[in-house]
């Protein structure tokens, strides 16, 4: 908002930024999702897509200059918030917050999901094409994944199958 206020005509539009989409993937609704409900059933299908961080971060680093950018690990976030803010606050140029704002958790999953529950090969089948997309993350961002369960899944240092016990337990699935 900032630059468009500025520049008008070198700021990008925020629908530009986010309408990034890997080039394998569907311009179209698949058949299997045509009727009621089903385009809202794609979007939640289609959630791997968060997964694609190196793509993403190469997209919005070619709209936004690499200057404008801050990259954070969420768990510090979590576990350093006020550290974090001020890191925040000093990008961007305002006044630290005080006092700081509380931590809330605003989007709890839900609590009981229906379909059926994931299988180790099924995470493993997820995981597989994104360790190209790790990897540029952590080449464009410095920020390591070593605690990303996805990056465990592919080294190994976690068990799939365990995990998939814990996603179904936690989805009321087991």
């Amino acid at each position: 908002m900032m630059v468009r206020e500025r520049q008008p005509d070198k700021a990008p539009d925020w629908p530009e930024m986010m309408a990034w989409r890997p080039d394998d993937f569907p311009t179209e609704l698949p058949a299997e999702f045509d009727g009621r409900g089903g385009r809202a059933r794609f979007m939640r299908a289609s959630g791997v897509i968060r997964g694609y961080y190196g793509g993403q971060v190469r997209h919005g680093l070619s709209v936004f200059p690499r200057e404008q950018w801050l990259f954070l690990d969420f768990a510090t976030l979590l576990a350093e918030p006020n550290p974090t803010l001020d890191k925040v606050t000093r990008h961007i140029g305002v006044g630290r917050f005080k006092p700081y704002p509380p931590l809330r958790q605003l989007m709890a999953g839900s609590p009981s999901i229906s379909g059926t529950a994931p299988t180790g090969a099924d995470l493993m089948t997820l995981a597989r094409p994104l360790e190209p997309e790790l990897a540029e993350y952590v080449a464009l961002t410095g920020l390591s994944v070593d605690h990303w369960t996805t990056e465990r899944l592919l080294t190994g240092d976690l068990d799939a199958a365990e995990q998939a016990t814990v996603y179904a337990r936690k989805a009321g699935l087991a």
